[in-house]
């Protein structure tokens, strides 16, 4: 049995998040990377030819595949492995503009960076700081999320007016375009877009925020985003729904028993704990100072 099975757990379970944020978009992804990319490669002038290159999205996409799969199922360096060639993959899709710049590969860089952390770990500093540093990687994501949204583009709804109100045909859209007048749909395309901003730059501050609070809300918050989009919004989703889950076990390592005599972080007692062993070492000081004022009456 391993020696860090929760930390081990946590590690799988955000690796296979990971893994399907990855692949949700596969058909659209290698359709673009392959066809799209070798009928029309970028160049962009002053640009290295390596951040253009035709041939660097569709190896970069495929590698963390199996990377990623193996990691799930061998665990420990393997997962340290497999982490490693998804940030190094994700981070060169990041850089090169024949990716066309899609979000998939920035929340899959920074938790990929997380389960590295977390896989190198002991078990002990795991449990200790897992859940905070998952708390700094999503209040990064989001405050990413946030600032990049504004521009006059977005905040004047114009965006989501065109991608979600005109052509979105899933969900509440097409109701709300056979139920309002179009100044109405413009209107509710900007109050939307402005709630976005607020929500994602509140989000931003959950790294203050107690743990379990922060992943929560977070893991719910990505989930409702992906419900109200589109099933494609997972593959940006899913790396940031996983690391919270991850940081959520391992927070629950903090409130599980562990080890008389062990004051390290991980191991902190409860304040219920504390309290009880307060009052049982007073009982029992009382119970010492008897005993030696009985022998000392016995004696004289």
């Amino acid at each position: 049995m391993s020696a860090a099975p929760r930390r081990d757990l946590a590690v799988r379970l955000a690796l296979g998040a990971w893994l399907v944020g990855w692949i949700v978009k596969a058909p659209l992804l290698t359709d673009l990377f392959v066809r799209v990319g070798r009928a029309t490669p970028l160049s962009v002038e002053g640009l290295s030819a390596a951040f253009s290159a035709p041939m660097v999205p569709p190896v970069a996409y495929g590698l963390p595949v199996l990377a990623v799969g193996v990691g799930i199922v061998g665990a420990g360096r393997w997962a340290l492995a497999a982490a490693a060639v998804g940030a190094a993959c994700a981070l060169a899709l990041v850089t090169s503009v024949a990716a066309y710049n899609d979000a998939t590969f920035v929340t899959a860089f920074w938790s990929a960076l997380w389960i590295g952390w977390l896989a190198s770990r002991p078990e002990a500093e795991a449990v200790a700081w897992g859940p905070r540093l998952a708390q700094g990687v999503v209040a990064l994501l989001f405050l990413g999320g946030a600032l990049g949204k504004l521009t006059p583009e977005y905040t004047s709804g114009a965006v989501l007016y065109d991608v979600y109100v005109l052509q979105k045909t899933t969900g509440i859209w097409p109701a709300l375009r056979g139920a309002l007048e179009p100044e109405a749909l413009r209107t509710l395309a900007v109050g939307f877009s402005w709630a976005t901003i607020a929500v994602e730059a509140a989000l931003a501050t959950c790294v203050l925020w107690p743990p379990r609070l922060a992943l929560t809300t977070a893991a719910a918050v990505c989930t409702g985003m992906v419900a109200a989009s589109t099933v494609y919004l997972t593959s940006v989703m899913a790396p940031v729904v996983g690391l919270c889950l991850s940081g959520l076990w391992l927070a629950r390592g903090l409130e599980a028993p562990q080890p008389a005599g062990i004051g390290s972080p991980p191991y902190a007692p409860s304040p219920k704990r504390a309290k009880s062993y307060r009052a049982g070492s007073s009982g029992q000081s009382a119970r010492q100072t008897s005993v030696i004022s009985w022998t000392a009456r016995q004696s004289s």
